[in-house]
C-alpha cells in the first residue's frame, strides 16, 4: 500500500484511515506502516520520510527529520493500599517526535480530547 505526498501534505491510504488512534510512518518509497500493523522495532528507521500521529479525524506529521524519537504512550493505573490494582493501565497521552540538535521536539496528544501540544526539551 502506498501514500501520495504533495505540497499540501499527504493523501491518506486505507491503512491510515482505518487506524483510529496511533502512529504511522511513510517510507521514502511511498509505502506505509501503522501501529496496528507493525511494532516500532520492525520499522526501518533510516527509510522514514514522514512520521505521523493520528487521533480519529486529526493527524500530525513530521516530514524529513532524522533521527525520530520512538512513538510512545503515557498511562496511569490506580492501586489500593494493599497493592492490588483497582484499574487497569489506561493510556492518557500519545506522542511522537524528533531530535533537533541536542533538543527533542515532541508532539503530545491527549488521549481523551485529541488536543495536541508541542514541547521542546
Amino acid at each position: 500500500m502506498s501514500i501520495s505526498c504533495s505540497p499540501a501534505g499527504i493523501t491518506m491510504t486505507d491503512s491510515i484511515m482505518n487506524l483510529s488512534k496511533g502512529w504511522f510512518v511513510v517510507y521514502k518509497d511511498g509505502t506505509v506502516s501503522t501501529e496496528d500493523e507493525v511494532t516500532w522495532n520492525k520499522v526501518h528507521k533510516g527509510e522514514i520520510k514522514i512520521m505521523g500521529l493520528k487521533w480519529h479525524d486529526k493527524f500530525w506529521t513530521i516530514p524529513d527529520k532524522s533521527p525520530y524519537i520512538p512513538p510512545f504512550k503515557r498511562g496511569c493505573s490506580t492501586f489500593a493500599s494493599s497493592g492490588a490494582v483497582i484499574q487497569e493501565v489506561a493510556c492518557i497521552e500519545r506522542g511522537i517526535g524528533y531530535y533537533e540538535g541536542a533538543s527533542k521536539v515532541i508532539y503530545r496528544v491527549n488521549e481523551f480530547t485529541g488536543k495536541m501540544r508541542m514541547e521542546v526539551a
